[in-house]
């Protein structure tokens, strides 16, 4: 026989994994990443738009992470049509597989372990690149991730001020008034976001959309940015940046931030000062001093989905969590 664990969202929030070992798990990750003991090819994507009449788009991200001797796939995707169906934007699964035999050993809800790991990624960004005093945060998009982005980020950095931009304003009193209870940080709604960027120490801009809108001169010294999604940052902007680090190289030039500029043959990977991996190994300096404007551009890797939830996997078997599902 072999069994299979499902583990649904609502069980995966159950387990147990709290943010302070998600950044745990992601920083083993991206290590294992610079010491060559990661297998991470870059992520499949399916667009629907164009020949089908829905908007709808999913990734595949395949991943063997060594250090636990495990192995997966995460197949997430989203229509940002769903929230009027009643339907979360995002959906997907993650598969995980005993590496010695492909034996699936677990499938996971995708959805609140991808907010946990993509959080954890900004928080291992900001410990290895932001000014170690970096107090006054600057959030671009008020959604679901950005409330993890804050929880994420006070874990590493004395937060005291974080200030919260988005285009809906009711997104924006949502998320201060949900997150007043979490933060010990001064949250700040600011309807106007070059208002919100400057001065800020760090900016994390979590949106959807493919606006670009980031100017040149809102970024001042020793700013970070750690950009989650598509294109936003103005070409000036980009090479206003001293250091542009990515969490995989080949995947950023087809994806994410610096996805058009690739595209339009403006940026090379010689751009790419070095992925996150190589500087939480040691192998390169992350932030070298307090002036650096840096961009981190994490776009996600699948190893960081698989150990995350393998270790999701761990503690639902230790709580009895999730449902047994006969494979063979």
């Amino acid at each position: 026989m072999v069994d299979v664990l499902y583990v649904s969202e609502k069980d995966a929030q159950s387990s147990g994994l709290d943010m302070r070992e998600a950044i745990e798990i992601a920083e083993n990750v991206f290590r294992a990443h610079g010491e060559g003991k990661a297998i991470v090819p870059a992520k499949i994507s399916l667009e629907l738009k164009g020949i089908s009449p829905w908007i709808t788009w999913g990734n595949a991200m395949p991943a063997y992470f060594e250090p636990w001797k495990i192995m997966g796939i995460k197949w997430i995707g989203a229509n940002s049509d769903n929230p009027k169906n009643q339907l979360p934007t995002l959906m997907g699964v993650i598969m995980l597989n005993d590496p010695q035999t492909f034996a699936p050993i677990a499938i996971l809800g995708a959805a609140w372990i991808t907010a946990m790991r993509t959080a954890a990624a900004t928080a291992v960004c900001a410990k290895y690149l932001a000014k170690k005093d970096s107090k006054t945060l600057c959030i671009i998009g008020a959604g679901f991730q950005g409330r993890h982005q804050l929880l994420s980020l006070q874990e590493v950095l004395p937060l005291t001020e974080v200030r919260v931009h988005d285009t809906n304003p009711q997104a924006v009193n949502q998320f201060v008034e949900q997150m007043r209870g979490m933060s010990k940080a001064k949250l700040n709604p600011e309807k106007d976001v070059a208002t919100a960027v400057k001065g800020a120490d760090i900016v994390v801009i979590a949106i959807t959309n493919e606006t670009i809108f980031f100017k040149q001169d809102w970024i001042e010294k020793g700013t970070l940015i750690c950009s989650l999604g598509e294109t936003v940052m103005e070409y000036q902007a980009l090479r206003t940046m001293d250091k542009i680090i990515v969490d995989h190289r080949q995947q950023t030039m087809h994806m994410g931030e610096l996805k058009k500029w690739f595209e339009k043959g403006l940026i090379s990977e010689r751009d790419v000062y070095a992925e996150l991996g190589e500087v939480v190994a040691g192998k390169k300096p992350g932030r070298e001093n307090d002036q650096e404007r840096i961009l981190a551009a994490p776009i996600g890797v699948a190893s960081l989905d698989v150990a995350t939830a393998f270790r999701v996997y761990i503690h639902a078997k230790q709580k009895g969590i999730g449902t047994v599902l006969s494979w063979i």
